[in-house]
């Protein structure tokens, strides 16, 4: 079953316009819609997700009820895909550089609608024993679905110039 926008629960802060959050919301559905074929071999998905978008220079974050994105970084026009330490020079879910910042967004909705795939459906799963860790194989593999299908033929690697956004 492909998600819909009745399955979303949705609430934005008041310095979020309605329009970036519906932007937020179509990312979120997109996803998910993306991750109901069957070649992921993923359950049914089920349940409604919670989108809270905000505007506080905050992180954003992903977990078993759903995701609440910040969208500073968008309204900045960040073009950077920032990732963790971990896998930032992976080559499928690592840092990256887009000519626009709605792809930046995109990919920080993708990597947190991959944490409440991860928590939410994942114990129930082929995956089940690789769920618990936050970065770990089970995000990884749900992340790489969602880059390589929907994000990054939009974005180019990193170049050895790009990486001085992790150090400064």
């Amino acid at each position: 079953m492909a998600y819909s926008k009745s399955q979303v629960r949705n609430r934005r802060s008041k310095n979020v316009t309605s329009s970036e959050h519906q932007m937020v919301v179509k990312m979120a559905l997109q996803c998910l819609r993306e991750l109901t074929k069957a070649e992921y071999e993923l359950p049914k998905f089920d349940q409604p997700i919670r989108v809270f978008t905000k505007c506080k220079g905050q992180v954003s974050t992903g977990g078993s009820d759903g995701i609440t994105i910040d969208i500073s970084a968008f309204r900045k026009g960040d073009i950077f895909i920032q990732e963790y330490d971990a896998y930032k020079k992976c080559k499928i879910i690592g840092a990256a550089k887009t000519d626009h910042p709605e792809t930046a967004l995109f990919a920080t909705v993708a990597h947190e609608v991959a944490h409440y795939v991860q928590y939410r459906y994942l114990p129930n799963s082929r995956l089940k024993n690789v769920y618990r860790k936050s970065h770990g194989e089970g995000f990884k593999t749900i992340y790489g679905y969602l880059r390589r299908s929907l994000i990054n033929a939009k974005v180019e690697p990193m170049s050895e110039n790009d990486w001085s956004i992790y150090t400064s």
